[in-house]
């Protein structure tokens, strides 16, 4: 019942300084909440190089606040409207901004935590400058210094991954050397 769980505390009158015949209710316990709630963030997906998934994000997110309980985790994707939610999924390409905060039952609100997620699910696509022809062959060298490319000119061009540079052409034949 709801009344077992109240304490009452009698009302002082001013002029008696005696207790007065009303009374007021008081829950059990009287709350002072100053602390902000704290959200954890999980992202999951395929990491590809420098920081860029290979396909769509998820966030996880789990907010916890010992005092007077979570009321809502918010986030922002890029510049749109702030949302509630405990999960979402990035899956366009592109270099994404995110904000998360949390906010508990008594109104305090986290600071704002902002994360960075890339995005690129297509094929990567290099040009390589000087060569006629479309490319019909690639082959890397083990350690991944040098490409290979057969040109459907009938050449073949050794490349320097590093600096992007043609070091070697060799005229193998004169038909294409993908046949």
């Amino acid at each position: 019942m709801a009344s077992e769980r109240r304490r009452f505390i009698p009302e002082i009158a001013p002029a008696a300084k005696t207790p007065a015949t009303t009374a007021v209710a008081l829950e059990a316990a009287l709350w002072y909440d100053k602390m902000s709630p704290v959200t954890a963030v999980t992202r999951t997906g395929v990491a590809g190089d420098a920081g860029w998934y290979l396909g769509p994000v998820t966030f996880t997110l789990s907010a916890t606040d010992t005092t007077s309980g979570v009321e809502a985790v918010r986030y922002q994707v890029d510049d749109g409207p702030w949302m509630t939610g405990d999960s979402f999924t990035i899956d366009a390409d592109g270099v994404h901004i995110v904000r998360v905060s949390g906010r508990d039952v008594a109104g305090n609100e986290e600071p704002i935590q902002v994360y960075r997620v890339s995005v690129d699910q297509g094929m990567p696509v290099a040009r390589l400058p000087g060569k006629s022809g479309p490319v019909r062959v690639l082959a890397f060298e083990p350690a991944g210094r040098f490409l290979a490319a057969g040109t459907e000119d009938g050449r073949l061009r050794l490349w320097d991954t590093a600096s992007a540079q043609c070091r070697l052409t060799v005229n193998a034949h004169a038909g294409p050397t993908w046949r």
